[in-house]
């Protein structure tokens, strides 16, 4: 989950000035900068730039569209969510919690972020019955007998589109503070 916060002097001299608009103006950059980003980082993720396609065996990657990412599907699960927190204007982005849903994983049920967390970091899991069973129809081929454990390759999402976007965050929020602030669009601010 990506958390920003502003510390401008520039944004805060307009914050003790008029509060009001300025409050106003302010949440609303942070909201445009929310859709902006976390529709950023969906496209990264069902298009491979983050996650990658690394770590996909050959029969995967023969019933795959080439288009497609080992995580696609995780990618309409990206949420933004503004707020205040102590006086500041807060945006989260990322895999926030979605209520009531849950993915199938084996024989468990995961919430998304707790299933997003299993391949941000990657894990090794015993296999269960269950799961051998499920994992035929699943995948095209059987488990080996022997096969004890399956490991699941760590496909970071949200650091490194972060890292990628850091700089542009607060530039973006700025630009459209200004542009909801006088009501028109300012000059370019490098966004």
């Amino acid at each position: 989950m990506i958390q920003v916060q502003i510390h401008d002097e520039e944004l805060k001299r307009f914050l003790k000035k008029s509060p009001a608009r300025a409050g106003w103006a302010n949440r609303e950059a942070f909201a445009m900068a929310g859709g902006h980003f976390k529709n950023k980082l969906r496209a990264d993720i069902e298009r491979g730039k983050v996650g990658g396609p690394k770590g996909l065996s050959p029969v995967k990657k023969k019933r795959r569209k080439k288009e497609l990412s080992p995580l696609y599907n995780l990618g309409r699960w990206t949420r933004f969510k503004v707020g205040i927190y102590r006086g500041d204007v807060r945006l989260l982005i990322g895999f926030l919690n979605v209520k009531g849903k849950k993915i199938r994983f084996g024989d468990r049920l995961l919430t998304i972020p707790a299933f997003v967390e299993l391949h941000e970091h990657g894990k090794r899991i015993e296999v269960t019955p269950d799961m051998r069973r499920r994992f035929f129809p699943a995948s095209g081929h059987p488990l080996r007998k022997t096969t004890t454990h399956i490991t699941i390759p760590a496909r970071p999402m949200v650091e490194p589109f972060y890292n990628r976007e850091k700089n542009n965050i607060p530039k973006y929020i700025k630009k459209r503070f200004f542009e909801k602030f006088f009501g028109k669009q300012m000059p370019k601010l490098g966004v």
